[in-house]
């Protein structure tokens, strides 16, 4: 850019205002990256419980106490270095859910690579479909950013910290990203992070390398992705109310969302004196809740129903089909008996 001779004070005000949107920028991308004080939760497993790039060590969330508020999560790779073509390749996962099931409704990942120091290559967002509990299932990517990574993350190697001698710490403004995917995503922000794991060749709908938390299977749905059959151990619990309630429980997985094609009934389980049942030792005719040879829907999702017998007087009654986990007893008349 250059100035007439003649209007020193329009470039007096141009060197103001080309001085006030510097800092300007510079104050925006340090908002979306000041991260605040972390309280890391190691691996379940323990630092090196996974070879080289695929080794997390711990994860965390919070929000920064001053304005603007910004929600941020934080993971660590065991890894300070990766060599030639290797990457180190997170995700956060969250649910954000109203009613929390503990499926991924997002995933905010990053990739880093080099060493001295380590560089951060890209961050991307992903909206997923709450199917599962350890990976971001059908992704639809919301945003992406290699050049501009670093407004919406920051990456320090040989961190340190409490789990390991050092470590690779990446930080990312959940806030900033949310707002700049398009459209806004309003309830990430409010959403709880339920995991962060490492994936092979960025893929975080693929099998996880290794997970912070130890993944645990949702107790309402079963899933998979394997053609043909397949065999699980089923789990899942009721509670009645009111908990005085007694009698017994049938529980049944049926194959699709109008519960008409049975894949396993229980025994009859009686309840406990808080009215309560679990699948655990309900089984088959063969007294057990491991099922084999059951076929693959296409969306892999199963829903669940529990069937109540009262030992008073009590109407029976069923859950709705796909319920999660528990159902209410309509009173006729007197008292359980």
């Amino acid at each position: 850019m250059s100035f007439q001779p003649s209007a020193p004070h329009k470039q007096s005000r141009w060197l103001a205002l080309i001085a006030i949107v510097m800092l300007a920028s510079t104050l925006l991308v340090s908002a979306a990256v000041a991260a605040p004080s972390f309280t890391f939760q190691g691996d379940d497993q323990g630092a090196n419980d996974e070879p080289g790039q695929k080794d997390l060590t711990a994860q965390s969330s919070a929000v920064d106490a001053s304005a603007p508020n910004h929600f941020f999560t934080a993971w660590k790779w065991d890894d300070t270095a990766w060599s030639g073509n290797n990457t180190g390749d997170g995700c956060s996962l969250f649910d954000t859910d109203a009613v929390k099931n503990g499926l991924v409704d997002y995933a905010v990942c990053g990739t880093v690579t080099g060493k001295n120091p380590v560089t951060l290559l890209a961050v991307s967002l992903y909206s997923c479909s709450d199917k599962r509990v350890d990976r971001c299932t059908n992704p639809v990517l919301r945003l992406t950013a290699t050049s501009t990574a670093s407004t919406y993350c920051t990456v320090t190697d040989k961190a340190g910290g409490q789990f390991d001698a050092a470590d690779t710490l990446i930080v990312c403004d959940i806030t900033a990203l949310a707002a700049a995917s398009n459209p806004p995503i309003s309830d990430l922000t409010g959403g709880t992070l339920i995991n962060t794991c490492s994936y092979p060749s960025k893929e975080p709908n693929s099998d996880p390398s290794d997970c912070v938390v130890t993944p645990t299977a949702a107790n309402t749905s079963v899933s998979t992705q394997s053609g043909g059959t397949w065999s699980v151990t089923l789990s899942d619990s009721a509670q009645l109310t009111p908990n005085s309630a007694t009698g017994s429980v049938v529980f049944n997985l049926w194959s699709d969302s109008l519960c008409t094609v049975s894949q396993w009934v229980s025994a009859s389980v009686g309840l406990n004196a808080s009215g309560a049942a679990s699948t655990s030792g309900a089984g088959t005719t063969s007294g057990t809740n491991v099922i084999t040879n059951v076929n693959v829907n296409s969306d892999g999702k199963y829903y669940w129903t529990v069937d109540y017998t009262p030992s008073g007087l009590f109407n029976a009654s069923s859950s709705a089909c796909g319920e999660l986990n528990t159902i209410s007893i309509p009173v006729v008349t007197g008292a359980s008996g």
